[in-house]
């Protein structure tokens, strides 16, 4: 008798076929995403380093780094509603992009639009020395120009922020020894903190708006957003002082980066909606990428 020869698989062969491809896909895809993210880490905390050099060097030619101006008469207002962030003031000094003529805006005195130098580099008077850019141009993205706001872009084209240290009292004063909880001026205030959670300002009209507000919150600068950045800084109660059992200071350099991470947001996710502020557990997994341990 002669034989047939099967020409077909069967359907329960090609339902374990089918189950071992999703098996290995379900064990190779999140392999894959784990080392893209990490790629993706790797490549800002690579920006940071280069931001880091170039912060030295602009010290070096100007004896401090670059700051934020908050003055009298700097703040928030129907004249002058988009003071200068910490991230705008980092790229005008180390890229300077502006134009050498462009008619300055009213409203930018800090800085104004035209920095003496067309493209990157800036003058600090009229035919004078052109410095910098202290960063090769095109090396890290750029935002693009709004009303003078450019700003370092991350690989996911989150904005960098640029917080810088002050000389500050004991890091136990609970009146912002550690972190300026609101907004302070040297002129008039007693305690400058070492840092500053003002100089995470998105920029916005006349009211103060967080970059670590997220769309559910209440509040889009202090409540939850504050809380964010402070617990992340390891102040957990939020007092703007280390000064609490378990408490201990995350930043301690002469500047902080910091990146959204993957998710895009700043700050953890606050996942109990009646909370104000984030557990230690999420803090711990938030997935921003920062030039401190936490």
């Amino acid at each position: 008798m002669t034989s047939q020869r099967r020409t077909a698989f069967t359907l329960i062969e090609l339902l374990v076929v089918i189950g071992i491809v999703v098996l290995l896909l379900g064990i190779l895809i999140p392999t894959v995403n784990r080392s893209l993210k990490k790629g993706r880490e790797t490549r800002i905390a690579a920006d940071f380093q280069t931001i880091s050099v170039a912060l030295d060097a602009y010290r070096a030619d100007f004896g401090d780094f670059p700051r934020p101006q908050y003055a009298a008469g700097l703040s928030n207002s129907a004249q002058r509603p988009n003071p200068p962030t910490g991230a705008q003031i980092l790229c005008r000094a180390l890229i300077g992009p502006f134009v050498a003529d462009e008619t300055p805006n009213p409203a930018a005195t800090v800085v104004p639009l035209q920095d003496g130098a067309d493209g990157p580099g800036f003058r600090l008077r009229a035919q004078g020395k052109v410095w910098g850019p202290y960063i090769k141009d095109g090396s890290i993205s750029l935002s693009e120009p709004l009303d003078g706001s450019v700003t370092f872009l991350d690989i996911n084209g989150n904005p960098i922020l640029y917080v810088v240290k002050t000389n500050s009292q004991s890091l136990a004063n609970p009146a912002g020894g550690y972190i300026a909880v609101n907004r302070y001026t040297p002129a008039t205030a007693n305690v400058q903190p070492q840092y500053n959670y003002f100089d995470t300002r998105a920029q916005g009209g006349a009211t103060d708006i967080s970059l670590f507000a997220h769309e559910a919150d209440a509040t889009k600068f202090v409540g939850k957003p504050l809380a964010r950045f402070t617990g992340m800084m390891g102040d957990l109660d939020h007092s703007g002082g280390i000064d609490a059992a378990g408490e201990s200071a995350k930043a301690t350099g002469p500047f902080i980066l910091w990146s959204a991470g993957d998710d895009g947001l700043f700050g953890p996710i606050i996942k109990d909606t009646a909370a104000s502020s984030p557990t230690t557990a999420e803090v711990a997994n938030c997935d921003d990428v920062t030039n401190f341990s936490r």
